[in-house]
């Protein structure tokens, strides 16, 4: 049982039942090879995105921690850090990790976005709508961004822009459900 056999038997069984939704199982295997092989930084990330998933955030949290602790600070680790720091409403410490995994790589869309919703949630809108600006602009079918958009405008009290951002954010909703009745969809939901 503590050989690096039964170690790696325990990895590959535990990402078979993370493929299988059977997520307390595989917790329980991923924190077994981890056990045997602690500085395997890339499973405790692993084991940190499955917990996230299944709305284990601080227990997320703590495998994240771990793998920013081993000096790792890729954008996506980074962008669900900061996103489990946000569910846990630790705002201080979303905006940190999301900036950093902007900083990291600033071209997807996704950790732009969740950095633009820690920025509205903690009142900094003007920020929040230079970001969303920029990624509409990269990203002009992006749903969720022309909402978030919307939203920020409004707060900032420049009512024609958010209508504005608002009817587009309606526009896409409305292609993609279209699109999804047809069972053609795409886009963002």
């Amino acid at each position: 049982p503590a050989s690096q056999r039964a170690a790696t038997a325990h990895l590959k069984v535990a990402r078979m039942l993370a493929e299988t939704r059977l997520t307390a199982a595989a917790v329980e295997n991923y924190r077994a090879f981890l056990r045997a092989q602690p500085g395997r930084v890339e499973v405790r990330a692993a084991l940190g995105s499955l917990l996230m998933g299944a709305s284990r955030y601080k227990e997320a949290l703590a495998e994240y921690d771990m793998v920013l602790a081993a000096g790792i600070s890729d954008g996506p680790t980074l962008a669900n850090a900061g996103a489990v720091c946000l569910l846990l409403q630790d705002m201080p410490r979303a905006l940190e990790l999301r900036q950093r995994a902007v900083k990291a790589d600033p071209a997807p869309t996704a950790p732009r976005i969740g950095l633009a919703t820690v920025l509205a949630q903690t009142g900094d809108h003007d920020r929040a709508v230079s970001l969303l600006s920029a990624v509409a602009k990269d990203d002009p079918e992006n749903n969720r961004a022309w909402f978030l958009l919307g939203q920020s405008l409004m707060k900032l009290g420049r009512a024609d822009e958010a209508r504005a951002a608002l009817q587009r954010h309606q526009a896409i909703h409305e292609k993609i459900m279209k699109e999804r009745m047809s069972g053609q969809a795409q886009g963002h939901p």
